[in-house]
């Protein structure tokens, strides 16, 4: 029994590199992200992953934004499932994340006396995507995520984007 189970899982990990491109309200602040992440993704049965996904994407304020912003990032940590259409961890999949992002910005210092703040808050995320993985080594991925808005702030609304990655896995078969 343990022989079975143990032939249809394998674990994997590894760097991706991403992009993160903001869409609706969260574009008339940032034009794009970039960064890197590491997943780590254990194969059940012949075609489901779980996994895990943590990041670093550094985020480009719009030319407006900028006299207010002097630096933005995002740290997304989502829990993942994929299913996968052919193969264990090969080819075609779609996949669920749900975590959290801490987003975290620094304002610039103002002409009037103020110094730039700081400010770091963790907020629900959410996405959807797909993706295919050529070779059992290079995954290519796209998704849409939503990060919730700040219930403490009046007509607050999700921010969203695009992320696209490209990771090498090691592990497995």
């Amino acid at each position: 029994m343990v022989a079975g189970f143990t032939g249809f899982s394998q674990f994997r990990f590894g760097p991706a590199v991403e992009v993160a491109i903001p869409t609706g309200d969260f574009a008339d602040v940032y034009t794009l992200g970039y960064g890197l992440s590491a997943r780590a993704e254990y194969g059940i049965g012949d075609h489901l992953g779980v996994g895990l996904q943590l990041g670093y994407i550094m985020l480009s304020p719009t030319e407006e934004a900028k006299d207010y912003i002097k630096s933005s990032s995002m740290l997304p940590v989502q829990l993942l499932a994929k299913y996968y259409f052919s193969e264990q961890q090969n080819g075609a999949y779609a996949g669920i994340l749900l975590g959290v992002h801490n987003l975290s910005v620094t304002a610039e210092d103002l002409d009037f006396g103020f110094e730039g703040e700081s400010s770091s808050d963790a907020y629900l995320s959410y996405g959807l995507g797909a993706g295919y993985v050529l070779n059992n080594k290079i995954d290519f991925n796209v998704r849409y995520n939503m990060i919730a808005p700040d219930s403490e702030l009046d007509d607050a609304k999700a921010s969203s984007y695009v992320g696209v990655s490209i990771a090498y896995l090691l592990g497995g078969e």
